[in-house]
């Protein structure tokens, strides 16, 4: 049974160290005790400089307090939390990361740890950046086209108009030829306008 548990243990480790997901557990306190190694390759925070620090070391003070006050407040009332954070890196570049942190409990329920699961969702935040943009800017496109439309519209309707009217002038039995000329030369500079 020890083998068996010792090769689950094994087996379970290897996971969380190949996850995709950078993985940190901490102490009651926030102390690292653990990241495995996505971790380093998303934050570029060796595993031997994190030990034992507290994972401020991420906190480039653009998330509130308050944030981190509801989060604290969660995870030791025993609940998971949620969310996303801007991070900062070791070169000092910044990231946005989808976070989970659940507390880990004993055999008695008692908290021991605290795990968080992150993964760098940077390329999708900018990904919906640019989608919002092109789709204010389709928008934009769009409603310039209907002013244009609109605008356009109402120039060729009176000249149009001008050119309808005095076309059907023509037809008028009995016109004169000074009457049709003056038709004729209206009908000319509605065209041309």
């Amino acid at each position: 049974q020890r083998r068996k548990d010792e090769d689950k243990i094994r087996q379970l480790s290897k996971g969380i160290e190949q996850s995709p997901a950078a993985v940190v557990i901490t102490d009651l306190d926030g102390k690292i005790e653990y990241v495995n190694s996505r971790f380093t390759e998303v934050t570029g925070h060796p595993k031997d400089k994190v030990m034992g620090k507290v994972m401020r070391i991420l906190k480039p003070g653009i998330t509130p307090p308050e944030l981190y006050n509801q989060i604290w407040s969660t995870i030791k009332g025993g609940n998971d939390w949620k969310g996303e954070f801007y991070n900062k890196r070791a070169d000092n570049s910044y990231y946005w990361e989808d976070v989970s942190i659940s507390p880990i409990t004993d055999y008695k329920g008692a908290i021991t740890h605290y795990i968080a699961i992150k993964e760098d969702i940077t390329d999708r935040k900018k990904m919906i950046d640019e989608l919002i943009l092109a789709k204010e800017q389709a928008e934009e496109v769009s409603r310039i086209k209907s002013s244009l439309l609109a605008n356009m519209s109402h120039e060729i309707r009176t000249p149009l108009n001008g050119i309808l009217g005095f076309a059907a002038l023509l037809k008028e039995p009995g016109l004169t030829g000074e009457e049709q000329n003056g038709y004729i030369s209206i009908i000319e500079k509605s065209g041309t306008r």
